[in-house]
């Protein structure tokens, strides 16, 4: 049997090391720092775990992998990506979103072969993590400390339902998008708003509203001819029932953009 590439009686310090990464991590940080704190982190990892460093040589940065794992690339002629665009723009403001530790934990767990669920990641970011097979319960904000039975109480009480199926890495990056979409909208960023829908569509392709939105997205900033398309795909898709005179509306327009470019 092929033996894991931790080392078992490391596995609590292993934890501790994500859970203190996290429980230091400052929204306001900037991406470069950001990037020395990840490598500082992988220092910490590597020396804990057998076989992890021939790996990791082979890419440029942990925060490269942590990209590549959540599947953001540059979509279509797009010159954007996650790490020039999305990460200095979270950055940014100054309470980070939980999903982004929950999205760094999980994938910095996997890459060491800690298993881990995510329990909650709003007001409390609790993580099961299995320690020699044994589920503990972590609050990882709270320098990765157990929860007490009497804790778990508290918090059943208040309502967190820790029955509930666990919290999938899919349905924590929509969340995030949705957070990133809602902020982008408020400041009126259009090309990064045109992202965000692309990736929302990627996460949730049967989901109509993202493609409709990109399309008003598109119209607002002038990109007419990527506005009929999204809306044409929107039309032919969408159900019979279904009637989106606004649409149909900014369709007759665009065209006549065109026409007239």
């Amino acid at each position: 049997m092929e033996q894991p590439i931790f080392l078992l009686n490391n596995q609590w310090k292993l934890s501790l090391e994500l859970c203190h990464f996290c429980s230091e991590f400052n929204p306001s940080w900037s991406p470069q720092i950001l990037q020395s704190q990840l490598h500082k982190l992988y220092k910490n990892l590597a020396k804990r775990v057998e076989g992890l460093g021939q790996e990791q040589d082979r890419l440029d940065t942990l925060i490269d992998y942590f990209f590549r794992q959540m599947g953001f690339n540059a979509l279509d002629s797009s010159q954007l990506s996650l790490e020039r665009c999305f990460l200095p723009y979270v950055l940014s403001c100054r309470q980070g979103p939980p999903e982004l530790l929950m999205l760094l934990f999980t994938t910095l767990a996997e890459k060491i072969d800690l298993r881990v669920q995510v329990m909650a990641c709003r007001k409390h970011f609790l993580l099961k993590v299995y320690i020699h097979e044994r589920p503990q319960i972590v609050d990882v904000l709270n320098q990765g400390r157990c929860l007490q039975p009497y804790q778990i109480v508290d918090l059943i009480n208040e309502g967190l339902d820790f029955a509930s199926q666990e919290l999938t890495t899919h349905c924590i990056v929509i969340s995030y998008l949705n957070q990133l979409k809602a902020r982008a909208k408020k400041e009126q960023h259009l090309q990064l708003l045109s992202l965000i829908h692309s990736y929302l569509m990627k996460y949730q392709p049967f989901n109509l509203r993202h493609i409709s939105e990109r399309a008003l997205v598109a119209y607002q900033s002038g990109d007419y001819k990527k506005a009929a398309e999204d809306i044409r795909s929107y039309f032919v898709y969408k159900s019979p029932e279904v009637t989106n005179y606004h649409l149909r509306k900014i369709y007759k327009l665009a065209r006549r953009q065109i026409k007239d470019l």
